[in-house]
């Protein structure tokens, strides 16, 4: 089985790893990536069900290696500030129809408000992405239902 982490319980999280962090998760993710290639000579030399087995830990050893790569992404370190003024700047960059944007799933501030549990709660609070609610109503048409006078 593949080994546990030191870092399962940031993995699915907004945590921005330290320096040290990082150089801890290479250093996971290499001992991951020497267990796969080992599974993978093994699995071609075994047949039937120890082949089967050698898979599985493989791919447990593939999914720690996916999830654990993402930890160390860019996104993270930046501060709650900055992110909050990048949202903001999404905003100009809305383009509007003859009729406005519309409010559904895909304005910006929704959108932004789906990507994940800190990007929620930074667009919930950025006061600035929901000072403006555009909503589109459909075309009406009135119907005449009074008979007309003289007719």
């Amino acid at each position: 089985m593949a080994e546990s982490s030191p870092f399962s319980s940031y993995l699915g999280m907004n945590h921005a790893p330290s320096d040290n962090e990082i150089d801890l998760l290479k250093e996971f993710i290499e001992n991951q990536l020497s267990s796969v290639g080992d599974l993978t000579r093994r699995i071609q030399e075994a047949k039937g069900a120890p082949a089967a087995e050698l898979e599985a830990r493989r791919n447990a050893h593939l999914k720690l290696i996916e999830d654990h790569s993402r930890l160390p992404s860019p996104i993270h370190r930046i501060p709650d500030e900055i992110l909050s003024l990048i949202f903001t700047f999404c905003l100009e960059s809305v383009v509007t129809t003859k009729y406005g944007p519309g409010l559904s799933r895909r304005h910006i501030s929704v959108v932004l408000s789906h990507v994940s549990m800190l990007w929620r709660d930074l667009a919930l609070r950025n006061p600035v992405l929901w000072s403006h609610v555009p909503v589109r109503l459909p075309p009406f048409r009135c119907i005449n239902i009074l008979p007309v006078p003289g007719s």
